[in-house]
């Protein structure tokens, strides 16, 4: 669990804890995985 390891380290909780969602949020858009290319690829076609 990475929020807490974060609040170990002298994060703030609040911090840590929107800190994942946003690395959640963004993991579909960025490499290495890009699942949202993968699935826009699949709608369009190519």
């Amino acid at each position: 669990m990475a929020a807490p390891a974060l609040v170990e380290l002298g994060v703030q909780p609040l911090a840590a804890h929107l800190f994942i969602l946003y690395f959640g949020v963004i993991a579909d858009l960025t490499p290495p995985v890009a699942v949202a290319a993968y699935a826009g690829a699949g709608i369009s076609g190519d």
